[in-house]
């Protein structure tokens, strides 16, 4: 096979399948099977682009496996594409980009632009930022593979993927506009707030727990803690309204159908080299390539990063903590058959079948089921036919029908009757296997020039939902920065506080995640069912068995897991009333079985009431994250509350989380590096009330300049409030105009961000004053207290919503150390 590659195409129907079946070319290496299914390959250069995103160059050799449904079933040999290898060539770590000069070929043939800013990624959080950079008057480009057309019915015929979305990211989203729309679309909370485990979706169920019953106190806490609450939305919905608002945002253009194949430099400046993608079949069509020069770089390019891979960066952390097939499916029938059992998580135990099922969208039948394997003697390569056997077991019902087409190409419908005794039918739309990871970034920029955001700097278990949710909170750290930066000539050192702001916030995330998947594993574990017993069972097996005989091996793993999980059968007749068999059991083997299975059931009902599983509402970690600033007390003094510099903390391996089990619950702090405390303020010159957040949001955009900007609060009474504004404006380092607080004449630089101040009163009925924007404290000094301040002090917060500075006491107090700090801040 020397010379030659084996691409698995279906020649007699393009659009159909491309195989993950592999190729042998001359040369060194193994690369792994790639997850391609549902892919559609229309050209042959698309076959040969798929297998180049998916890392599959020439110059490897790939294990072959038998093919299997949803992936292609025909063999067709071509030579060594021409195009793959072109694709690879000129592709240059980032330490190489910076030395070496563009091809004369390529620099001929490329369209020149250029831009601020550049976004590699189009998925939610690439899309964010552009939107967040938009909003402080920077102009952006978005680089994406699709075709920029977003079209929701299509999308959500794909894979699912997020669907929770966190406080915080709820409280990011409502400062873009998108927290109503959001609000509207999601399902009523009755229909989410649970998570039921059960031995079918329809079957017997003997655990639930409410997660809004605040049998934990999360609820009450998170309600209590911000105006906004989380989301269950599918991430389609989600992508949906943030194209539609980026589309609608001035200076946001997308760089459709091009895909990053490299980055130079050109002086201080990047660039950006594109090509086109899906690649052109000829050399006259090469035109399309595009290099872009640009100061900055974001990347959100996704877990398999082509800029982290370009820059050299490479991920620590944990692999292959769990290995799942996720399966895709379709049954509007069950929002009939699961009234009063709805739920965001159903956690189904029976000798079939064990998996976490999400509720996407019940009343549309959007259904995704998590089935765990055990490598190596288990692939996750299933059949069709597998598929809709798990899905029978799953939903409870037994398989009737033969499979047949649901008239969308890759998509095909089964049927069955369930445990009611009733038929229901189901449709598949995709399945793959996947590993489960806990995988950060060594680091987080390059050169001050590169940021890595999203899945690009981190990818986390899915128990706790906070990947899509970090990613929202990175771009929204950074944007403000650059903006700083690139519109107020703030200093450049303030992006080197990305890393060392988001990066220990994503171990912490890895380590919470490690811990969820870890409680959710309780629940099997109360009836002997030991996920390290179940994977011994595989792994134990020879290798030489696995090598030689493949499909046996499985058969043989398959048996063992099956005699394992064979005493589940005994909770399928679990009665809730033990003491008492139902009378109309007489069959002996029946009433052994509930005497049986009822303790078992009981069992895995404690792990579930103790509420030792999994959680869904994560208070401390969701809104509790700090970030290392320094604080300025009343006592004059400067305290630290971390390490203030440029550098990234040294993180260590990602292991075993040494965080307590349980829900930790969020505590407010108005210490520098936290995010301000929610309260209700209400505004004297036109009765408004809003969320302090609210507020801080609404200001973090200077109106005069399009700029970002902080906010100042001045916290007592409007006489202490006056004497703030008076003592500062008479500061040789700062200055007060139009209740804007600036820098002074004996600055250091003269071009600044600029701070709103906002005065925040307790009295009832202030007079106003034209020196700043008067506030009243709706929950009776509530605020000034959850601040930490006695009487009253000052609260300097980012645009981003994190306090940079404060100072509980009196203006009269205030000395030319805190004065020379408040000043730098603004620097």
């Amino acid at each position: 096979m020397r010379g030659r590659a084996l691409l698995l195409v279906r020649p007699d129907r393009l659009g159909g399948r491309v195989t993950g079946r592999m190729m042998k070319v001359r040369a060194k290496g193994t690369l792994p099977l790639p997850a391609m299914e549902n892919t559609r390959a229309r050209t042959r250069s698309q076959v040969l682009e798929l297998f180049h995103h998916e890392g599959i160059l020439p110059g490897g050799t790939i294990p072959r496996t038998r093919p299997h449904e949803g992936h292609a079933a025909a063999w067709v040999k071509r030579p060594a594409s021409p195009h793959m290898s072109s694709m690879t060539a000129g592709v240059r770590s980032w330490p190489q980009a910076q030395r070496a000069a563009p091809s004369s070929r390529r620099a001929s043939s490329a369209r020149r632009e250029t831009a601020d800013i550049v976004i590699v990624g189009a998925g939610p959080v690439g899309v964010y930022s552009a939107i967040l950079l938009s909003r402080f008057g920077l102009p952006c480009v978005v680089v994406d593979k699709g075709d920029g057309v977003y079209d929701l019915e299509k999308s959500m015929e794909m894979h699912p993927r997020a669907h929770v979305l966190n406080v915080r990211s709820m409280e990011l989203l409502d400062e873009v506009g998108l927290y109503e729309p959001l609000e509207k679309e999601m399902p009523p909370l009755d229909q989410w707030k649970y998570f039921r485990y059960t031995t079918s979706l329809i079957g017997t169920e003997f655990g639930v727990i409410d997660h809004c019953d605040d049998g934990d106190g999360a609820y009450s806490n998170l309600r209590g803690s911000s105006h906004v609450f989380a989301c269950h939305i599918a991430q389609p919905k989600l992508e949906y309204h943030l194209w539609k608002l980026a589309r609608q945002s001035q200076g946001i253009r997308f760089l459709t159908q091009h895909e990053m194949t490299d980055i130079g430099k050109d002086g201080d400046d990047l660039v950006v080299k594109l090509c086109p993608h899906p690649p052109p079949s000829d050399a006259a069509a090469a035109g399309g390539a595009v290099d872009i020069t640009c100061k900055y770089l974001i990347a959100a390019d996704g877990s398999r990063s082509k800029v982290r891979e370009v820059c050299n960066i490479g991920l620590e952390g944990k692999r292959g903590i769990e290995s799942f097939v996720s399966i895709h499916f379709k049954c509007p029938e069950l929002a009939g058959r699961l009234q009063g059992k709805f739920a965001m998580l159903y956690f189904v135990f029976n000798p079939k079948v064990i998996a976490c099922i999400v509720a996407h969208d019940i009343n549309q039948g959007e259904w995704v089921a998590q089935v765990p394997y055990f490598p190596p003697a288990q692939d996750g390569i299933l059949r069709a036919e597998e598929c809709h056997e798990l899905i029978a077991a799953i939903i409870g019902a037994q398989p009737t029908g033969d499979v047949r087409e649901g008239g969308e190409e890759g998509s095909n419908v089964s049927s069955g009757i369930a445990e009611d005794g009733r038929p229901i039918s189901w449709k598949l739309c995709s399945w793959r296997p996947w590993s489960m990871d806990a995988m950060i970034a060594s680091k987080y920029s390059v050169d001050g020039r590169i940021f890595l955001v999203g899945d690009a700097a981190h990818q986390f278990p899915p128990s706790g939902g906070f990947g899509l949710n970090c990613g929202l909170q990175d771009a929204h750290n950074l944007a403000w920065k650059l903006a700083a930066v690139l519109r107020c000539s703030k200093s450049a050192s303030v992006l080197d506080s990305y890393q060392v702001e988001r990066k220990p916030v994503a171990r912490d995330t890895a380590m919470l995640s490690i811990e969820n998947h870890a409680r959710g594993l309780l629940v099997p574990s109360a009836v002997g069912l030991d996920r390290d017993m179940l994977s011994s069972m595989t792994q134990g097996l020879p290798a030489s068995l696995l090598q030689s005989f493949s499909t046996s091996a499985k058969s043989l793993s398959q048996s063992l897991l099956q005699v394992a999980q064979s005493p589940l059968s005994l909770i399928q007749s679990f009665s809730k009333d033990p003491t008492s068999p139902p009378a109309s059991s007489h069959n002996l083997e029946k009433m052994l079985k509930i005497l049986l299975g009822t303790p078992m059931a009981r069992a895995m009902q404690r792990t579930v009431i103790e509420r030792k599983s999994i959680p869904l509402l994560f208070p401390e970690h969701d809104l509790g994250a700090k970030y290392p600033l320094n604080e300025v007390v009343r006592c004059g003094a400067t305290e630290s509350t971390g390490t203030g510099d440029s550098t990234s903390p040294s993180l260590g391996p990602i292991g075993k989380s040494s965080l307590p089990a349980g829900t930790r619950l969020y505590k407010p702090s108005g210490k520098p590096g936290s995010r301000l405390p929610h309260k209700f303020l209400r505004r004297v010159k036109d009765g408004r009330v809003a969320s302090s957040s609210s507020w801080v949001s609404e200001h973090a955009v200077s109106p005069s300049v399009h700029a970002p900007q902080f906010v100042l609060f001045l916290v007592g009474s409007t006489k202490s409030i006056q004497c703030w504004v008076d003592s500062l404006g008479a500061s040789d380092f700062l200055s007060v105009n139009l209740g804007k607080l600036a820098l002074g004449k004996r600055a250091a630089v003269a071009s600044t961000m600029e701070a709103c101040i906002i005065g925040v009163t307790g009295e009832e009925s202030p007079s106003g004053m034209s020196a700043c924007e008067l506030m009243v404290d709706e929950s009776r000094g509530e605020f000034r207290e959850v601040l930490g301040m006695q009487q009253e002090g000052a609260v300097l917060v980012r645009p981003d919503g994190y306090i940079a500075w404060r100072f509980v006491g009196s203006a009269l107090d205030l000395k030319e150390a805190e004065l020379r700090y408040l000043a730098s801040v603004l620097t």
